[in-house]
Formats: structure tokens, sequence, C-alpha cells
């Protein structure tokens, strides 16, 4: 509905997604016309506001009615303007990213609203020469948009083809786009618009089909040119297949009470559900768990939660087997007459769809498997952080190798007597022939992190990754800042303009939200103390997200892409993040070899040793691998793993413990290996008896028989290396019950909160002793300064509390800006200064690195698990003393 109103004119929607797609297609006609006819320029503001629309006689009122006229007012010439109310409604929308326009103060409105400016891309016609402007033009022409209703659930993309190979040099595949490629010369066909984080696609003869893991949405892609459909997932999406004659999603439902998976079947033309989803039974409390699918042998193959595998019939829908792997299945693929899963450290397992039984498994030399693909009798898996392409030969006999593919393999496909590999770090797909086994990448930009195969030709998915993006690059008081959708706004609140960017990297979905928003806050919080100046320099910055909503938190695609976008932007100077290590390990290599020189990284909370030097549990080409430049460019305010495992000892010393058994539950995990080693350097050096590392099996007993040699051996301590999982509950309530409650016990970090330990462990818990460098109690746990800090920056919280690793942010932040106060303001020179920061009276202490990168003083809090109330399921824990880690004990 459209009412005139002068020279503006007021347009009503049922829909917020419709306005907002309207209002840009509107400037593109706009555009066109002025190119067109130069003498009639139609250079126009439109202004969006969501709300009640009161129709009356001649007309409509009503408050939105009244925003989206002073928005109006402010539009510049090609601008849209919109409220927050539009903004919220919509949601999410392909193709639209906006910037923060700040607060205004408008008529009508007591107080300042936010103003939203949305990025859009228009080929804009040479401004005409002043003098021969009639004097009516030099008034702008407006149009005024207003919305009415409510939003909808989910909305189709009006998303057309946007590119088509030409003349010329390679061409780069859009960020956020599916892009069609040929297959024998790599030359880019046509690439279309799929949504912000594409992380899967398959194909048949008829069409491509991709998974948008941020927008939570499908898309079919016809070949031929025209508009993809897109349409709202079933649940978190996470996964795609195809197989008999339906689209299948795997999709994840989460909740306090634990993350279920399912299954949905759709029809490949229309998206349409073809029966309602199947939610497997079973709940894991793991957020990594990510559904895998495959169709195998007639039926319907999905993973989790946890190790579980399940086959279900494609008509009922009803599972008919389920298998246990072991350990989580991390990709699937599937024939008429096998089924291959990838699992947890190196394993590969074939499957008999048949009878739903475990035919072989077998363990590659490799922690790093990862996607998977049958082709040419062999099967394939993908090694990303090794960078090769895993050759097995089921036999028998069996017959494995590697083939060199380059890092960051995430994605593999088989067709044509080739597999194919999509790689996120290197920006490319690589052909492999399947009977020479040669090699041939074909670049493409980017970060493609899937790929499929189809007669039209190879399909990727590829996500932004610091190329050019569907999304545009919006500024800040004209810096280029990056584009929303992975990151927030861009945020500066000193004097003048700013002269640099710097970004944080955390995951920000809702598992991890809790805890990193307060972060992303802190950091925020030590920018304005210091009025967003690092010396001479203005510093403005941005919040960036390496987390996807399928996986729940952050995943090694969504980490590199990420680096590669920060490493390809000439205003970043410098990163704060990421919070976890394997993130880290997709990242500093990317941001060590930027063009640009190396990028700076302050990492608040990631621990893996390897990350900075070599040492037990450390892989043998760490940490050399993540600088190729040979310079370091990343350090840490966090204690590293080994730190730790001595801080254990130090304690033990303390409570007079003068034999210990360490305990691993995993001697093939890295953290747990890393910190049995340390501590038993450590207590040795202290003049304490080491018995271990050992990983021991339960055996029938539950651990009783170890407990009692144990206690006839005169253990008085145990230290508990590794993860807080069901064997170390085990052999702790077996040592309690053998040697009493004078038996000291002693956790790392795993087993935070320590609160919650009564709960999970029970009774024999209670006086186990946790070390861990999280805040919990400030002002028991940290210096003068911190204590400080947690004082001021509590009182900006709604909850007046301090998270668990904000001050950790706080640090990185403090690091990183002292870094660039003493540079030239280059990367080089702010990567060249990092080390050389010294800050005497830190939040957490003095902070100095050593040639590594890790803290030269390291102090660690100790936790104490106490009795629980009944009714209180996580209770506050409390520091009982902090403890230094002296370096002569760690090195």
């Amino acid at each position: 509905m459209v009412e005139l109103r002068g020279d503006e004119a007021l347009c009503v929607f049922d829909s917020p997604r419709q306005a907002l797609r309207t209002a840009v297609a509107l400037q593109g006609r706009f555009a066109d016309a002025t190119r067109e006819d130069p003498s009639l320029p139609m250079r126009v503001g439109i202004g969006l506001e969501a709300g009640e629309a009161v129709a009356v006689e001649g007309g409509f009122r009503g408050a939105a009615l009244n925003l989206a006229a002073r928005l109006c007012a402010l539009a510049g010439p090609w601008e849209v303007l919109a409220g927050d109310g539009i903004m919220l409604m919509a949601g999410r929308v392909d193709e639209l990213a906006y910037s923060d326009r700040g607060r205004v103060s408008v008529k009508g409105v007591r107080d300042p609203v936010r103003v939203n400016q949305l990025q859009f891309e228009l080929d804009l016609p040479p401004a005409p020469a002043r003098a021969s402007q009639p004097p009516f033009f030099k008034r702008r022409r407006r149009l005024l948009v207003m919305l009415a209703g409510v939003a909808v659930a989910a909305a189709a993309v009006g998303a057309f083809l946007i590119a088509r190979e030409g003349d010329g040099g390679p061409p780069e595949a859009l960020g956020d786009s599916a892009a069609l490629i040929d297959p024998m010369s790599g030359r880019l066909l046509a690439q279309f618009p799929v949504g912000a984080t594409p992380i899967a696609v398959v194909s048949d003869d008829s069409a491509a089909w991709t998974l948008d893991a941020d927008g939570e949405t499908i898309s079919r892609i016809d070949p031929n040119g025209q508009r993809p459909l897109t349409k709202a997932a079933p649940g978190t999406p996470t996964g795609l297949a195809l197989g008999g004659n339906l689209l299948w999603v795997a999709f994840v439902e989460r909740d306090r009470g634990g993350t279920k998976a399912g299954v949905a079947s759709l029809d490949p033309s229309t998206l349409s559900a073809r029966s309602g989803p199947t939610v497997l039974p079973g709940v894991a409390q793991d957020y990594g768990d990510v559904p895998a699918v495959a169709y195998a042998g007639g039926a319907v193959w999905v993973s989790g939660p946890a190790d579980l595998l399940r086959r279900i019939s494609p008509r009922s829908g009803r599972v008919t087997a389920t298998i246990r792997l072991g350990s989580a299945a991390l990709a699937l693929a599937g024939d008429r007459d096998s089924l291959w899963a990838t699992a947890g450290r190196g394993t590969v397992v074939w499957i008999d769809p048949a009878t739903a039984r475990i035919t072989k498994r077998l363990h590659l030399s490799t922690p790093g498997v990862g996607a998977v693909a049958i082709g040419a009798g062999s099967v394939w898996v993908a090694d990303s952080l090794a960078g090769v392409l895993w050759r097995i030969r089921p036999g028998p006999p069996v017959d494995t190798h590697t083939v060199r593919v380059g890092l960051g393999a995430s994605g593999l496909a088989y067709g044509g007597g080739s597999i194919w590999v999509a790689s996120a770090v290197e920006g490319q797909v690589a052909r492999v022939d399947a009977s020479t086994e040669k090699v041939t990448t074909f670049p493409v930009g980017n970060a493609p992190l899937a790929v499929s195969v189809s007669p039209s030709g190879i399909w990727a998915a590829v996500a932004a990754a610091g190329g050019r993006s569907i999304a545009v690059t919006p500024k800040l008081l004209g810096l280029d800042t990056l584009p929303a959708g992975t990151c927030s706004s861009a945020v500066y609140g000193g004097s003048g303009r700013p002269d640099a960017l710097i970004v944080s990297d955390l995951p920000t979905q809702s598992v991890d939200a809790p805890v990193t928003l307060a972060m992303v806050q802190a950091i925020e919080f030590v920018l304005r103390r210091h009025h967003f100046r690092a010396g001479r320099y203005g510093i403005a910055y941005q919040a960036c997200d390496d987390a996807t909503v399928a996986a729940g938190s952050y995943t090694a695609e969504k980490c590199a892409a990420n680096a590669k976008t920060y490493a390809a932007a000439a205003a970043v100077i410098g990163v704060i993040g990421p919070v976890n290590s394997g993130c880290a390990s997709s990242q500093i290599a990317v941001a060590n070899g930027a063009r640009r020189g190396p990028l700076a990284m302050v990492s608040p909370t990631a621990s893996y040793v390897g990350l900075t030097r070599s040492g037990p549990g450390v892989d043998p080409q760490d940490p050399g691998r993540y600088y190729p430049t040979g310079i370091r460019s990343f350090a840490r305010v966090y204690p590293p793993d080994d730190a730790q495992g001595a801080a254990g000892a130090v304690l033990a010393k303390r409570r007079r413990v003068q034999r210990a058994y360490v305990f691993e539950s995993d001697a093939n995990e890295q953290y747990g290996v890393a910190l049995g080693d340390s501590f038993a350097k450590a207590a040795r050096a202290l003049g304490i008896h080491v018995d271990g590392p050992h990983a021991p099996s339960p055996k029938q007993d539950g651990y009783r028989s170890l407990a009692q040699r144990l206690r006839s051996g005169g253990i008085d301590g145990i230290y508990l290396a590794g993860l807080n999982d069901e064997r170390s509950a085990e052999f702790i309530r077996a040592a309690r019950a053998a040697i009493g409650r004078r038996l000291v016990v002693i956790a790392p970090d795993s087993f935070l909160p320590a609160s919650n330990q009564v709960h999970a462990i029970g009774k024999a818990a209670i006086g186990m002793y946790v070390t861990g460098g999280v805040v919990s109690d400030p002002l028991n746990q940290l210096p003068p300064t911190g204590r400080r800090f947690a004082r001021e920056f509590s009182a900006t919280q709604s909850r007046r509390n301090v998270n668990f690793f904000a001050p950790y942010a706080a640090q990185a932040a403090e690091v990183l800006l002292q870094a660039i106060a003493h540079s030239d303001g280059t990367r080089a020179s702010v990567t060249h200064q990092l080390l050389s920061v010294r800050i005497r009276d830190g939040i957490f202490g003095s902070v100095a690195f050593d040639r590594g990168g890790d803290l030269k003083s390291i102090l660690f809090p100790i936790f104490r698990v106490e009795r629980a109330a009944p009714d209180v399921l996580y209770p506050d824990d409390r520091v009982v003393s902090v403890i230094a880690a002296p370096l002569r004990l760690i090195r």
C-alpha cells in the first residue's frame, strides 16, 4: 500500500524482510534510471521502522511511522536508514549488512534512537556538473517506507546469479557464496549468494544445495542461473546428504539439559518437509557434538549424541540400528555397499550398512582426521592440520599412504576419477587424480569449506575470508572496518578519526556467550579507559565471532577464515584472541604470514604448550609451523598447561605429600600428557616420590585393586592429569574408598567449577583441590590493580560480577595497546614490540614475556571442593590460596 505525501511516498508492508529488500531494490532502480537519463537524477533517501500502522481516512498513522519519517529526513542520497525495531524483527537477512550510525535525537521521540545504515553495492552514475543542474534538482527526492504487521518466520531469498566467468585473469569467488568451477581449467563459471557461512554443499545433475551455518537456512541453486531458493532449516542444521530422492538434513536441538541430535527429510525441489523430523534418543552434555549425516545401503545414517551412530528407515523415520563408535563421529561417507566414519584420535571406522556392524576399525598415525569420501576403490580422509590426504585401500591387506594437498583441507568429494579437496587456509580447490595421484590446484579465493561434484561442474561452498565478499565493507569515520555477519559494528569513542582497528576473535554463540560476551565488554571497557588511544594512535575496536550456530562453538574452518580476513584488512593492526587452543592452531600461521607483515595476536586463554614452545604432549612440528616467517607474533596472558602441572606439584608439597601417583585418563590426549609430565618433573624437583604418569584401565573391578596397591605402596597424593571424564571419576571414588580422607587429590582446570564435582563424582570429591586460571573470587585472588579493575568493571555489569575470563581479556587488551603505543603504527612494528611489553602493576601482577610468548610470572588460584547444599547445583567457588609456579619447575 502506498500513500503520497508531497515529495515523499509512504509504503506499508506485512514483512520486515520484504521492506528491507524493497528499499535496496528501489535504490538500485533509482541508480539505473539516473544512469540512463542523467538529466533526471533520482537521489533518494529512505527511512524504515517497524511497528503498528493505524489505518485512518486518507492514509496511516502511528509512532513507528513518525520515526520512519525522521529517519527519512536524515537519510542522504542513495542511503537507507533503519530503526532498531525493524532490524530486530527482520533478524539476519542474506545479502544485507548494516553499520551503526550511533544514537541521534529526533523530534517527537523522548530518548535518542539508534540509527542503522544498510550497506549494499550500487552502480552509481557520475554526478552531473553542478552548473547544469536545474534549481529544482538541488532538492533531494525522498521516500518514506513504513512497515505494519509482524515478521514472518522464514522467507525465500530473492538472490539471482551474480557472476559468470568472462575474459581476463583468474576470478575470485565471492565470500558467502556457492561457486561453480570448471573441473578441467578451474575457471569460475558462476557463483550465487547463499548465506553468511556456507559450510556444506551437495549436488546432483539438477541442482546444488548448501547449508548456511549462521543463518540456519538451506538453499537450492539452479546452475542455469535462476534465483536460489532459501528456506529456514529444521532445528540448527549441521549436515546435508542426498539419497532416496530426498534431501536429508542433520540438526541439533540445544537447551540447558544438553544436546539432542536429529534428522529431517526435505523435498529437493521445494525444500518443503516431507515428514516430521526425527529427534534421536539420548542427550549429550558436550556442546562440540555436531551430527553428521550420510545415505548408505538404502538407509539414512546420523551420528550423535556422543559416540552413537544410528541407522534410520527413510520410510518410517524410525531408528533401526545403533552403533557405538567409541568417540563422536567427525564425518560420514556412504555408498550402496559401505559406510565410513572418522572419529577422534585418528580413528576411521568401516561399517556394513546391511548388518549395521563394524567391519574394521583403523587407527591412522595422526590426531587430525576430518572429512571422508569414497571412490576409486579407496577411502580418502582429510588431515587438515598436516595438510595431507590419507588414501586407504581396505584390502586385504589394508594399505595407507598420504598425498600432500595443502593446509586446511576441510571438504572432500569424489567424481570423474578424481578426489576434490576444499582448502580454507590455502583458499583453493585441489584435484587429485585417483590413478596417478597428481595434484592440480585451482585458486578460488576466500575460504572454500566444502565441495561437491556434479555434471555441471565442481560446486564449492565459500566463506568470507578477506577477499571480495557479497557483504560490503563499512567505514567508521573514514576507516575501513570488517563486514557485518562475522563481526559486530566497530566502536570508537576517541577524538578525531581512528588510525587503526583492533579485533577480538572469540566464540560468541549461545553456548559460549555467557563467558565471551563479558570478555568483549571488558575489552571495550579498557579501550574507553584509554580514551580509545594507544600512545599517539586512535584505535577502533570490532568484536568478531569464530563460532557457528551449527557447531555451537568455534570451528577450525571459521577460525582460519577469520584469520585470513584480519590479515587481508589493511586497517587491522592486532588481534585479541582466540579463546581456544584449537582455534589458535588454525589462525597463528595465517596471521604470521600476512602480506603486510606478521599480525600480532594476544590470547586471553589459549593454553596448549605447543603454541609457544616444545615439550611433553607437543606435536613434533610445533611451534615451528605456526611461525612461517620466523618471527614470533603470538603471546598469551593465560598459563600454559605445563605451568598448571607445576602449580599442582607446589600445592602437593605444601600439603605435605610424600608419595604421589599421577593418573592420566587418556595417554593419547595432549592436554593430559602435558599436565602429567610437568607435574611429575616439578614434584620430583621438590623432593616428592612420583609414581607415573600412568593411564591404567579400570578392568573388571573399576580400579579397586589398583587403589589397594596404591594404599599398600604408601601413596598419599594423587594428581589427575587429563579430562574430567567417567574414568577419572571412577578412579577418584576407588582411591578415596581405599585410602580415606587423608588422601590429597589435586585436579586441573578441566574439573572446574570445583563446586560441581560433588554432584558429578559424589562425596569422594569433597576436599579435593582444583587448580585453574579463572577469576571467581577477585578479592581473594587478584593483586591490588586486579581488585580495582574488578570493582570498576563489575559496576558496568548487570549482575555486578566479574566473569571467569573477562580479566584475562582486559589484560590482553592492555598488552596489545602498549605494543601499539610503542610502535610506529605498522603491523611489523607492533609485532616487534609485542614480546617487549612490560606492565609493572597489571591485573594479574607484573606482565613480561619470555622469547616464546609466555608470561615469566604465573599465578594460579587454588579451589577446594566443599560440601554443597543439596538444592544448589552450582555453588560459588572460593579461592583458598594462590600459588606461583616458578619457571625453573616448568622449563
